[in-house]
């Protein structure tokens, strides 16, 4: 017997209109005649093994001591079995002539990385082939040092390249596959996902891969097994990166509208939440004494937030070294073509919500020194990408010739500077905007932009096969 359940936007999906092999919805579920087959899992899977070759083409990883820490931990939970660092500090901050910001000694007197824990924890499944060829080495520290730089870039690209296969899977329950692919190709390699996410274990990478699991959950039907998950996944947003708060509030937003009145799937859904936000808190309070983690040691406070908040808006989107739609200009079709998106009637109340939220991040991140620290491009904003681009897939089909080829000169545009940040990328332009005299204003000058100032320069040294030279001579 056919059971309804109201979803967002207030589609119905019904029990028979489930694929038993694997809980895809066929066209009658949704408002236009598409089908997610075996043909569109085979281009998702396509799409992350294309996305993991060109992540690693550049052979090199480009990370800072943000992720210093993040690199070293999963070696730490195998060898030690503990997240803490007292065994690996030497290398974690080795060429360096004092201790860095990225590790502390907590309260309890172990040295501790002061950003969330969270991803570490999650990627050392991926070490584990490394840490067996390090038993048969002896863990000797230079080993260590290179397996660990090695293992950093590939943990990073393999989840960016995951989240481009889910947000091909994504954007086909709301588009042709044609479009499907041209937004998976522009969210791939036409923004930061490229020259960010897949370089370095920062945040992002797995703060995107939520995105996509969340988009993904939440446009299917409702179920106990897809609340649990879609709560999991809010949680481990948060507890990702904790600035992701206004987006993993939409998400729970959009979760009572997907769930309701299905109370039983929501309970599911904000106890399951709590696991992953209540876990990290302790370890907070038991390592650093509060609930703001390594956080409340960077010096982060209310004067970390005062900053003019109308410039601070304006650099997030428009300046030339950290804009959002400088790097990724093929976006600007968003918000100008936005009513067409919201002529989407199946989708409405989640794009509603999540464009809330995406409101409520630009608010939170306007108040902060924009430039965002060493960086190529629009690293805060990097997170949202995956929503921005499953917000385009109802405005492409709108588009009149004039304005398609204007977004495919756009992606092209975007694709190209972001290989600029991959292949030729150099610290020189966060040099000249965070010299010790700088102002917010070098951060206006076009000169300073990194891939105005890299383009014309060479492709970067391939260090990941360097680190395996070295490896394979002792």
């Amino acid at each position: 017997m056919a059971v309804a359940a109201r979803g967002i936007g207030g589609s119905a999906y019904r029990q028979g209109g489930i694929h038993s092999s694997g809980g895809l919805p066929n066209e009658e579920d949704f408002g236009f005649t598409v089908t997610i087959d075996v043909h569109d899992r085979w281009l998702a899977v396509l799409a992350f093994f294309l996305a993991a070759m060109i992540y690693n083409a550049n052979f090199r990883s480009i990370s800072t001591g943000d992720s210093r820490a993040t690199r070293y931990i999963p070696f730490a939970l195998w060898h030690d079995q503990t997240v803490y660092l007292d065994s690996l500090l030497d290398l974690t901050v080795d060429g360096f002539e004092t201790r860095q910001y990225w590790v502390k000694e907590g309260r309890n007197g172990r040295q501790s990385s002061t950003y969330p824990v969270t991803t570490p924890v999650l990627v050392a499944p991926l070490y584990l082939p490394a840490v067996f060829y390090l038993e048969s080495r002896g863990w000797r520290s230079p080993d260590v040092t290179d397996v660990s730089f090695l293992m950093e870039k590939l943990a990073a690209s393999f989840v960016a390249s995951l989240s481009v296969g889910g947000m091909y899977l994504v954007l086909r329950r709301r588009t042709d596959r044609r479009n499907a692919l041209l937004l998976t190709g522009a969210y791939a390699f036409g923004t930061t996902t490229w020259a960010i996410s897949s370089q370095a274990l920062w945040q992002h990478g797995p703060a995107q891969l939520m995105v996509v699991a969340l988009l993904w959950l939440l446009t299917g039907p409702p179920s106990a097994l897809r609340s649990l998950a879609a709560g999991a996944a809010t949680g481990l947003l948060v507890a990702i990166r904790p600035s992701d708060i206004p987006i993993a509030i939409a998400f729970g937003v959009g979760a009572i509208l997907w769930s309701y009145p299905r109370k039983v799937e929501l309970a599911l859904f904000a106890l399951s939440s709590l696991i992953p936000v209540v876990l990290v808190g302790y370890y907070n309070v038991a390592t650093f004494g509060n609930l703001a983690g390594g956080y409340a040691l960077l010096g982060i406070s209310s004067k970390f937030f005062s900053h003019s908040r109308l410039e601070g808006l304006a650099g997030l989107l428009a300046s030339p070294t950290r804009g959002l739609f400088v790097f990724s200009p093929f976006l600007l079709f968003l918000p100008f073509l936005f009513r067409r998106s919201w002529r989407d009637k199946q989708w409405k109340s989640l794009t509603l919500v999540l464009g809330g939220g995406i409101l409520l991040q630009l608010a939170f991140y306007s108040g902060v020194d924009f430039r965002q620290g060493y960086s190529f491009g629009p690293r805060f904003l990097t997170d949202m990408l995956p929503i921005l681009i499953w917000m385009m897939a109802p405005v492409l089909p709108t588009l009149s010739k004039p304005l398609w080829a204007g977004f495919l000169v756009a992606t092209a545009v975007a694709i190209w500077i972001q290989s600029v940040g991959a292949f030729q990328y150099t610290d020189s332009s966060n040099r000249a905007i965070f010299q010790p005299t700088a102002t917010t204003a070098e951060a206006w000058k076009w000169g300073n932009s990194p891939f105005i100032e890299d383009a014309t320069g060479p492709r970067q040294p391939a260090t990941m096969v360097g680190a395996v030279l070295r490896l394979s001579n002792r």
